[in-house]
Order: structure tokens, then C-alpha cells, then sequence
């Protein structure tokens, strides 16, 4: 009888230290997803981050060279932050999360289309910069070097700094 009952106490024990195992490892594995979920959530956000500063640069690299190449590049970075931000809202449980990224995917469309109009603005101001700025500062500084020997001999001291600071103000790089 003590055989038995002692075979019965040890396939209890193994039975609740199985049990409690199996409740512990499924404890665990929801923790490992919520985990994986997190990880995930913010890998996409830093990739949205990266995206959002690229976008940035190119605009700024337009600005500067006026290449048409650092448009195309930031709309393709505008491109992925969207994929990105798509792809992360089934990962967020937070309405108040869910709502400020689906603003910014909303957003991103408008600035896409204030790139592009910014491209057109400066390009149609830099048209008007070569075309018309550019040849009446050439103008300018012809007929202010017509005028220097004229200054010279009226003695006329305000006529002089007057032509000596549009002289100046021709020599500005645009």
C-alpha cells in the first residue's frame, strides 16, 4: 500500500510541476510576442524617423543645386515613410497612437505635393533670376562704368558715395 500510494504522490507532483510549467512557458510566450510586437513597433518608427530626416536633407540638397534628382530621392523617402507608418498601425493597440499615425500618414501626402510646389516656385523664380535679373545687373554695371569718370570730375562727394554704393551693391553674387 505505501508503494502505491508513494507512486501516486510522485505522478501528482510530476503532473503539477508539468502544469505549472506549461502555464509558466505560455506566460512566457505571450511576453516574448508582446516583445516581438514592441521591437518590431520600434524599428518601423526609427525607420520613419530616418525617412522623415532623408526627406529633409534632399529638400535642403534642391535648395542648394537645384537638381530635380534630391525631389525625386525625398519623394521616394516620403514613399517608404508611408509603407512604414501603413504597415505599423496594426501593431498599435493605443487609439490615441493609432490617431496620431494615421495623421501622419495624411500628412505625408501634403507634403509631397508642397515639394513639388516648391520645385515649380523655384524654378520659375530662378527663371526670372536668369532671365531678367541677371541681364539688368549686367546693364547696371555698364552704365556704372560709363558713370566713374563722370563722378571723378564733378567733385560732387555725395554723388560719388552714392555711385560707389551702387557699384557695390552690383558686385553682390546672386
Amino acid at each position: 500500500y505505501k508503494i502505491v500510494s508513494g507512486f501516486i504522490v510522485m505522478l501528482l507532483l510530476l503532473g503539477a510541476t508539468g502544469w505549472l510549467g506549461f502555464r509558466e512557458m505560455d506566460v512566457s510566450s505571450r511576453f516574448f510576442s508582446e516583445y516581438n510586437r514592441t521591437a518590431r513597433l520600434n524599428v518601423m518608427l526609427s525607420d520613419i524617423s530616418a525617412d522623415m530626416f532623408r526627406t529633409v536633407y534632399d529638400l535642403e540638397r534642391f535648395i542648394a543645386t537645384y537638381d530635380p534628382k534630391y525631389i525625386e530621392l525625398g519623394g521616394q523617402a516620403l514613399s517608404r515613410m508611408r509603407a512604414t507608418a501603413e504597415r505599423a498601425l496594426p501593431l498599435l493597440d493605443d487609439q490615441g497612437q493609432i490617431r496620431t499615425l494615421n495623421g501622419l500618414i495624411e500628412s505625408i501626402a501634403g507634403y509631397g505635393e508642397l515639394m513639388r510646389a516648391m520645385q515649380r516656385d523655384l524654378n520659375a523664380s530662378r527663371g526670372q533670376h536668369t532671365g531678367t535679373i541677371l541681364p539688368s545687373l549686367d546693364t547696371m554695371q555698364q552704365m556704372l562704368v560709363t558713370i566713374g569718370p563722370v563722378r571723378q570730375r564733378t567733385g560732387n562727394h555725395a554723388l560719388i558715395q552714392a555711385l560707389n554704393a551702387l557699384w557695390e551693391l552690383s558686385l553682390i553674387p546672386l
